[in-house]
């Protein structure tokens, strides 16, 4: 067949039928490296249109899918939610990672395989243009917005000097991973409990790690209690 050519209907029509019932040679097999790389070069430089976008969407509706048109029963909607509760990493004692860190080695590798990395101006520019217009994700927004809380000021109380004081008490651990703050690449944050920046009691800060520190931006009211709870175990 010449290139740019196409199938007649009466062609299209007998392929159609000699192939009802078949089931393809690659079906459930992994193609080879050649194979993909013929597939690829054959595909190079082709731009499918909207028009065609639309065609093989509503041709490939609801039949990759087995469940397209089904609904899950009350049960296997309970045993769902279940599974996904023990995989939440939010959750502290039921966190898979919860008293977990990663090796010194392991982050050593992830900051090797990193390094370097420059986003092109391209990239750059590519990243800005689909964030114009989504305003879902910043301020009122945002499901997580506090009314501006992020933006108020800290007081003169919460300086360096109380900052160490309350690492000290907590043995230059974070209180939620147990990670050591020598074994961190920076200085532990000092979190305030009940999120009010004016509120600089002892009682009222605990240290933590980068990490976990950005864990506490989410359910909020979860951490207030779990943070109380654990310094007044400690006392």
């Amino acid at each position: 067949m010449k290139k740019g050519s196409h199938h007649t209907k009466e062609t299209i029509e007998k392929n159609r039928k000699a192939h009802l019932g078949k089931t393809g040679y690659w079906l459930g097999k992994q193609l080879p490296e050649y194979v993909k790389e013929k597939i690829s070069e054959a595909c190079k430089g082709r731009i499918i249109t909207e028009e065609t976008k639309k065609k093989i969407s509503l041709a490939t509706k609801g039949k990759n899918n087995p469940l397209y048109g089904k609904h899950h029963s009350e049960e296997t909607k309970r045993k769902i939610s279940e599974a996904s509760k023990k995989r939440h990493y939010n959750r502290g004692e039921k966190a898979y990672w919860y008293g977990k860190s990663p090796s010194v080695e392991t982050r050593l590798k992830i900051s090797l395989a990193n390094k370097g990395k420059v986003r092109s101006k391209e990239a750059k520019e590519r990243y800005s243009k689909s964030k114009i217009g989504n305003t879902w994700n910043k301020g009122k927004g945002n499901w997580n917005w506090q009314g501006g809380k992020s933006f108020e000021e800290y007081t003169i109380n919460f300086n360096k000097e109380l900052k160490e004081l309350i690492r000290q008490r907590d043995n230059y651990q974070c209180q939620l991973c147990g990670m050591p703050e020598c074994e961190n690449i920076k200085k532990l944050c000092v979190h305030h409990i009940d999120y009010d920046k004016k509120n600089c009691l002892p009682s009222n800060l605990i240290s933590l790690c980068r990490s976990c520190h950005t864990k506490t931006n989410h359910d909020r009211g979860y951490w207030k209690k779990y943070f109380k709870k654990k310094l007044y175990n400690k006392e």
